[in-house]
């Protein structure tokens, strides 16, 4: 499984109403690469202003947190990669299985963010 190229920012805007809706405001997520078919948009969801039971500020730090996954999938990659290459440079030391716990955590939080489970 592969997550939508290039870098992801969040969004907000207001919309207003129609005959058939109330005010709302859209949260999403959109990448700076355009797929295939041109769109931008990775995901969305809409807050009506009648609806109370949605937190605006919890959406909005949620699509923040989203909007930076492929650069901490991209960042943890990294830790694991050196981890690993300080694992093979010196196994003799306590301190390197340590480092060798913490890069298994990491390749499983890698393994679940690319849809490996």
């Amino acid at each position: 499984m592969k997550h939508t190229k290039g870098k992801w920012e969040w969004y907000q805007k207001k919309i207003r109403a129609t005959r058939r809706t109330p005010d709302c405001i859209e949260i999403g997520i959109i990448s700076d690469t355009a797929r295939k078919d041109g769109t931008r948009t990775i995901m969305s969801t809409q807050i009506f202003d009648d609806n109370p039971s949605w937190k605006k500020e919890e959406l909005l730090a949620n699509a923040k947190l989203i909007a930076s996954a492929p650069e901490l999938l991209e960042a943890l990659k990294e830790i694991y990669k050196t981890a690993c290459d300080a694992e093979d440079k010196d196994r003799s030391n306590g301190w390197v299985r340590d480092i060798k716990d913490i890069a298994d955590l990491q390749l499983e939080a890698i393994k679940k963010a690319e849809g490996h489970y």
